[in-house]
């Protein structure tokens, strides 16, 4: 049943989709109404509404145009009229089979194509937008204007979800000790800024002997968290890790009000349906998928050791009190970095080794002071007394980037992963959620079914040659496990993208040889092309149309980034040209 009201939700919310992109590529003058404002490391990103073009008619209704080096205070505010110049494109296809496709990603979001600006943007009239907006980017440019650096960007992500500021090292060293999920915006931040107000109001209610005697205040105080968590949820742009967590958070304080127990199984499959039938799109997002296999491995394993501890004493001194949080917080962190490592392998093409430790420092960290005086500065804010709790806040943000900083740099601290068939993560996530949902003996098969789609995975084979789907750049995993390129100086993110599938290091990417070998010696290049051999195979990559006569009486595989003519080469199957690419998309070839 539920898996009809999905199909038929999903189907409905296509039904009030104008499936329009843009064709080709152009260049516009256009006017329209700012409707995002996301922040980048170089400068930000708007989404554009209400479109008017001077010159051309688009059917679109959408457009998500970048401002590359602009300053960040320079940006619109949420509802202004505003006219720029601009290069558009139709959103690019992935740049590998199964990779990211941002067309079916936007095309939700109504948006018909992507581009960058040529110019400054003129402001064609202000408007007062949406308040909860305009507020976000105040709340934004009060915190930059308070703490400069690092530290004020990441609280910026805490407090609004809003991450393009931060340093892309900085987020590489984050990610590489396992501390990602502080920056997405989710259930540990929800539930820590539900239990704040919640004390806190109780506190302010109790104050008053009147107010405590006559009215429970307890409930009240649970209401009050409500309301401002939803606060937060609109602050933060409603991501989808917050929307399970305000779900799911709002089930235990409506379980406070009505004297009941909420946080179980039940509760996490509510908050699912909620997501799928107000934006089936989720389903299709990592974020949805590691948000909830996480929050379902530590319900399952907390009401597993609830119930085998029920004669364990609840009377513990203070330093047995702080010994049991730290090891609850180490236990809590490794179980839900085991839930989530397929996708995180999968999805990523690494695993944070020192996750564990780092989460043991920083997540007590979080909790206890940077998050308490994060919501407090915004407390404060029309009081115009925040900067003093900011500081503090970036105090203790600058702790955890140093922890971050230090365990990154440590020997193995990423452990790259090849990437595997995605049949294999569906076995592994399966295998997952039956250990997690059945409470019998029964339950250790899902373990079983995981452990083998995890042998499997071993044995995956990646392929040998990627083209982009633009047909611009080719890639080679050579047998010295390097990454041989056709071109350094574009495709940098689909060349990223394969030496992580191949888990390549960076440092370990090379340009083809213009003329003569590659250093293993597999490739040979002239000025009419170049020929690559492994396993027995031999591919062709001719520069001119000349080489072709020769390359396909030789080659096993004839890969050109120009178009081939008709009946030059006899198997047609075996060659790949810039037709067959800009038609089909991005290649992967495996040399069997």
């Amino acid at each position: 049943m539920f898996v009809l009201i999905g199909i038929f939700s999903f189907h409905l919310r296509l039904a009030f989709i104008e499936d329009v992109f843009l064709e080709e590529k152009a260049f516009v003058k256009l006017t329209g109404t700012v409707e995002e404002v996301d922040f980048l490391s170089n400068g930000y990103r708007v989404v554009l509404s209400d479109l008017a073009f001077d010159r051309a008619s688009y059917n679109l209704k959408k457009v998500r145009i970048a401002f590359r080096h602009k300053p960040k205070e320079s940006a619109p505010n949420f509802g202004d009229v505003i006219s720029t110049s601009a290069i558009l494109r139709p959103p690019p296809k992935p740049v590998s089979p199964d990779g990211f496709d941002l067309k079916k990603y936007i095309r939700f979001q109504e948006i018909g194509a992507v581009g960058f600006s040529v110019s400054e943007y003129q402001l064609i009239e202000q408007k007062n937008g949406f308040w909860i907006e305009n507020l976000r980017l105040k709340l934004i440019e009060n915190i930059r204007r308070q703490s400069h650096g690092i530290e004020g960007e990441v609280l910026i992500a805490l407090l609004t979800g809003e991450r393009g500021g931060i340093d892309p090292h900085v987020l590489q060293n984050i990610r590489a000790a396992g501390l990602a999920h502080l920056l997405s915006i989710s259930g540990l931040h929800l539930g820590l800024v539900a239990g704040f107000l919640f004390f806190v109001f109780r506190c302010f209610m109790s104050t008053s002997s009147f107010i405590a005697l006559n009215f429970e205040i307890k409930k009240w105080a649970a209401f009050f968290a409500w309301i401002g968590i939803g606060f937060y949820l609109l602050l933060a742009g409603a991501p989808v890790p917050a929307g399970r967590a305000y779900i799911m958070t709002s089930f235990v304080l409506f379980a406070v009000i009505l004297d009941r127990t909420a946080i179980s199984l039940r509760v996490v499959s509510l908050a699912a349906i909620s997501l799928m039938l107000v934006r089936p799109e989720y389903v299709f997002q990592v974020g949805f998928h590691l948000s909830f296999i996480a929050v379902t491995s530590l319900i399952s394993f907390y009401e597993y050791y609830k119930n085998a501890s029920k004669n364990a004493s609840r009377h513990l001194g203070v330093l047995q009190s702080a010994k049991k949080y730290f090891a609850a917080t180490a236990l809590t962190s490794f179980i839900a970095t085991c839930a989530t490592a397929p996708y995180t392998a999968y999805y990523f093409g690494y695993l944070s080794t020192y996750s564990i430790l780092s989460n043991l420092i920083a997540v007590p960290l979080m909790a206890l002071w940077v998050m308490p005086l994060a919501f407090l500065s915004v407390l404060f804010w029309p009081l115009s007394f925040s900067s003093f709790f900011i500081s503090l806040a970036a105090f203790g943000i600058g702790i955890i980037l140093e922890v971050s900083e230090y365990i990154s740099a440590l020997p193995l601290s990423v452990m790259q992963v090849l990437k595997f068939d995605f049949s294999l993560l569906v076995f592994m996530v399966f295998g997952l959620y039956w250990l997690f949902i059945w409470k019998t003996k029964w339950r250790l098969f899902g373990g079983v079914v995981t452990l083998f789609a995890i042998l499997l995975s071993f044995f995956s084979t990646t392929p040998d040659i990627w083209v982009d789907p633009e047909a611009k750049i080719i890639a080679i995993k050579d047998v010295d496990n390097t990454l041989l390129v056709s071109s350094l100086r574009r495709g940098k993110f689909a060349v990223d993208v394969w030496r992580k599938e191949a888990a390549i290091d960076a440092q370990n990417i090379v340009l083809w040889p213009e003329i003569g070998a590659s250093q293993s010696g597999n490739m040979q290049c002239d000025r009419q092309g170049c020929v690559f051999r492994k396993s027995g195979m031999v591919v062709a990559f001719p520069r001119t149309k000349m080489a072709l006569l020769k390359d396909c009486q030789r080659a096993n595989y004839v890969i050109a980034t120009f178009r081939v003519p008709q009946g030059v080469c006899h198997v047609s199957h075996r060659v790949i040209d810039r037709r067959y690419i800009l038609r089909n998309g991005a290649q992967a070839i495996v040399l069997k």
